[in-house]
């Protein structure tokens, strides 16, 4: 009988929780900024960029805990702030451009979030590999995937592409959630990706 390992699992939810909330504010775009979603994508790619460009400077010196509590930290605050000023909750910032300015600064999070948890889910799901790798040689087991899970990991992004489009679709469109509602809705998402991490 074949067993899948609870760490492959995890690592395949957390590629699944990482990149949906990339592509939830994506498919969100136009609702941020009609007309503008060139705006909405730079915010997205812009950020994370930076983010991947300086990690090998300061990786090194704070932990993946640490990354991965601050990647927990910038999507609920990402979510937040694109439903919150969406939906007219920040009086002071929803209205005009000055709305759509905040938006785009939730969105910025987003995208921080996006390739800090990226970058530090692919090197530890490596670690791990590593790791089972080394055991299994040790055990004689030639038969073991020494990339299971970065397979895992890669496995949920790739699913994410279509769960973060759902998740739009199915609130927004088919169920008639207000933008505000289906974007604040996704911090469930935060919690998640969080709680399998340190499960």
């Amino acid at each position: 009988m074949m067993t899948v390992d609870p760490t492959f699992i995890a690592f395949w939810l957390l590629g699944l929780f990482n990149n949906a909330s990339y592509v939830i504010l994506l498919a969100c775009a136009k609702s941020i900024s009609d007309g503008g979603t060139a705006l909405v994508f730079l915010a997205l790619v812009v950020p994370g960029l930076s983010v991947k460009l300086s990690a090998p400077y300061w990786f090194d010196k704070v932990g993946y805990n640490k990354r991965l509590m601050i990647s927990t930290a910038c999507m609920a605050t990402s979510f937040m702030i694109v439903g919150l000023v969406s939906g007219g909750y920040a009086r002071a910032a929803a209205t005009g451009d000055n709305k759509v300015g905040w938006e785009l600064f939730g969105v910025a999070f987003g995208s921080l979030q996006g390739s800090l948890g990226e970058a530090s889910l692919l090197a530890l799901a490596g670690k791990f590999d590593s790791f089972s790798s080394g055991r299994n040689e040790t055990q004689n087991n030639n038969n073991s995937n020494k990339t299971a899970n970065i397979t895992a990991y890669s496995s949920g992004t790739g699913l994410a592409g279509v769960f973060g489009f759902a998740w739009k679709v199915v609130l927004n469109d088919w169920l008639k959630f207000s933008f505000s509602t289906t974007v604040l809705l996704a911090n469930v998402l935060a919690v998640s990706y969080w709680w399998v991490f340190l499960g």
